[in-house]
């Protein structure tokens, strides 16, 4: 009886034994098992995340050549992430998706921090400073609405006039004339992601002050503010904090030069950005400078008496080092005036 006994403990003891060999080596197996599924959507993800950003890699620089057109790009359903930092004086710019990030060497993009869409819109407009200095790029999305505000003013409704007739028509818009009798407080809520609402010849006091410029009741992921003082050629650009009840935490004022800059400013969804980009497009602009400044000394040496090249010297010689858009517009305005000068006596042009 006490073999019998010894012998079925000794049973047990082997069963139990088996039993947990069994489920520890299931557990081994499985996970072994959930590791390669994992590794396999990891790589998964990195390949489509890499044969998006390839693709749209070239979709911007397509979008880029002709100005002034908007493509309307189908997409998978992806988030793109961009970003803009300088550091020193090396502006350095990508986009990102997934894990796979890609640099923006020599384009300037306007657009919010993030976007999530099946459908991107990109939009182009040139920069001249009065010559072509590149073609910007705009992007935004079907559920991105932009709301501009007139402000009962000559300025105001030049502005406001000005944006909407230059936005595409595709695009989401909306065009407040009288703040008075419509105010933002009455905007239907369209779930969009990002609600830009710009303020045509509004002071910052004026915007932070009053609750009645605050769409209370409409939801969004990214709230922006914008007030511009001045017109498409020069002005400041002011942005605003959503502060959940009014907007608050103005931003210095930011200077810009041409209706190119401008508009980046409405697709931009902080000031940081919109200045990192700012500051790539001058120093894209200091290159060109320097390739008419020596086109427009070759043309002085066989040129005749009439014709004067030697007066843009000195701007050229502004546009090549200053970061200031005060003096970039009228270093552009008076190239202008010298080239429009040189074409009333039929000379070779500077540009």
């Amino acid at each position: 009886m006490k073999i019998s006994r010894k012998m079925n403990k000794r049973a047990e003891v082997e069963i139990q034994f088996h039993w947990v060999f069994v489920i520890v080596a299931g557990f081994v197996i499985l996970g072994f098992f959930l590791f390669l599924v994992m590794k396999q959507k990891g790589i998964s993800e990195v390949k489509i995340s890499s044969s998006i950003a390839s693709d749209l890699k070239a979709i911007f620089t397509g979008a880029q050549v002709s100005s002034r057109t908007l493509n309307v790009v189908k997409i998978p359903a992806t988030k793109i992430s961009f970003t803009c930092e300088k550091n020193q004086n090396v502006v350095y710019s990508v986009f990102t998706i997934g894990k796979r990030s890609e640099p923006i060497p020599s384009q300037v993009i306007f657009s919010p921090g993030e976007i999530e869409t099946l459908k991107l819109y990109t939009w182009s407009y040139e920069w001249q400073v009065p010559f072509k200095v590149l073609n910007f790029l705009y992007l935004s999305t079907p559920r991105h609405r932009i709301i501009l505000v007139e402000k009962k003013s000559i300025e105001g409704k030049r502005l406001c006039n000005f944006l909407n007739s230059t936005l595409p028509d595709q695009m989401s818009k909306v065009y407040i004339s009288d703040i008075a009798q419509t105010p933002l407080t009455q905007l239907p809520d369209q779930n969009n992601n990002v609600e830009t609402i710009v303020f045509c010849d509004f002071t910052s006091q004026e915007i932070t002050n009053s609750i009645s410029y605050y769409p209370a009741q409409v939801e969004t992921d990214t709230l922006v503010a914008i007030s511009i003082k001045g017109d498409e050629k020069f002005g400041n650009i002011v942005f605003h904090q959503d502060g959940k009840d009014k907007f608050i935490n103005p931003s210095q004022p930011i200077k810009y030069a041409g209706a190119a800059l401008l508009l980046g400013a409405i697709f931009s969804d902080n000031s940081l950005f919109y200045e990192c980009n700012r500051e790539k497009a001058i120093g894209r602009l200091r290159q060109v400078a320097l390739i008419y400044e020596e086109k427009t000394k070759q043309l002085a040496q066989n040129a005749r008496a009439e014709c004067i090249y030697s007066d843009s010297y000195t701007h050229f010689s502004k546009l090549k080092t200053t970061n200031d858009p005060a003096e970039i517009t009228q270093s552009a305005s008076a190239l202008s005036r010298i080239n429009s000068e040189l074409q009333s006596k039929s000379c070779a042009l500077i540009y």
